[in-house]
């Protein structure tokens, strides 16, 4: 995407490791730009305390990686196709994450195969695009 949720979880959250991939390049392209941006308006301290360590922007398919090493995974994928929700799927179910946000439904991952995936929460909210998404929040049940 635009990069917002991996730079406000670094920054907000104060996580070690933040990473964004996004398949469209031109979204890559703002993602990469917000970032720089945001570099630059760094306070003295932030800068010091390399506020902005372990961000990573990646160009690149998220459902060709053989698995993923996140530990939370938040996935816009409204408009994603069933063969794309499948092929990750795939991904995820190969992969150690704990905690999940999707706007897919339980069923829809177990369609999809990804049946390690149990709901603990359904939310509302609005995207800084003023977008109304409801989203549902998994664990993994495996850990």
């Amino acid at each position: 995407g635009y990069g917002k949720v991996v730079l406000h979880a670094k920054l907000k959250a104060r996580c070690r490791r933040a990473v964004g991939i996004e398949c469209v390049t031109a979204r890559h392209l703002i993602a990469a730009q917000a970032l720089d941006q945001l570099d630059e308006q760094l306070t003295d301290e932030e800068r010091a305390a390399d506020a902005l360590s372990g961000v990573e922007l990646v160009d690149g398919d998220a459902t060709l990686a053989a698995s993923h090493d996140f530990s939370h995974v938040y996935v816009f994928d409204r408009v994603f196709s069933a063969v794309t929700l499948r092929a990750l799927a795939a991904v995820l179910a190969r992969s150690r994450w704990l905690v999940l946000v999707s706007s897919k439904p339980p069923k829809v991952w177990r369609t999809c195969g990804l049946r390690k995936a149990a709901p603990v929460a359904r939310l509302r909210f609005v995207t800084t695009g003023r977008e109304r998404c409801t989203c549902f929040v998994y664990v993994n049940q495996n850990y």
